[in-house]
């Protein structure tokens, strides 16, 4: 299920080898960290932390290291570090939390 260019930016998620590029929405300020839904192709993610001081995203790639199971140097914010908007990659994740049906990727 590999997928890349222009529509990556509509897509909640896509593989580039073995990265897994998301694309989720922050909701900062929520009383839990987790997963809320998908919402216009992205995932809406809760977060504990303030949107101050870079808080929010800390915490998020914090929570997405844990759910992912890697380092959180291995889960990079690629755009939208002033955003709700927000597209991070995971390098080589070794879990996949269920709630979001994430596909392996086709071996090749």
């Amino acid at each position: 299920m590999e997928r890349s260019g222009a529509n990556y930016e509509q897509l909640a998620y896509t593989w580039q080898g073995s990265d897994l590029l998301l694309s989720v929405t922050v909701q900062a300020n929520a009383s839990k960290d987790g997963w809320i839904r998908q919402q216009g192709g992205r995932w809406m993610v809760k977060i504990r932390a303030a949107a101050l001081e870079n808080r929010a995203n800390q915490r998020l790639v914090h929570f997405l290291a844990e759910q992912f199971s890697v380092r959180q140097r291995h889960v990079i914010l690629e755009q939208g570090a002033r955003s709700r908007h927000k597209r991070l990659r995971v390098i080589a994740p070794r879990q996949l939390p269920s709630v979001l049906s994430i596909q392996l990727p086709n071996a090749s």
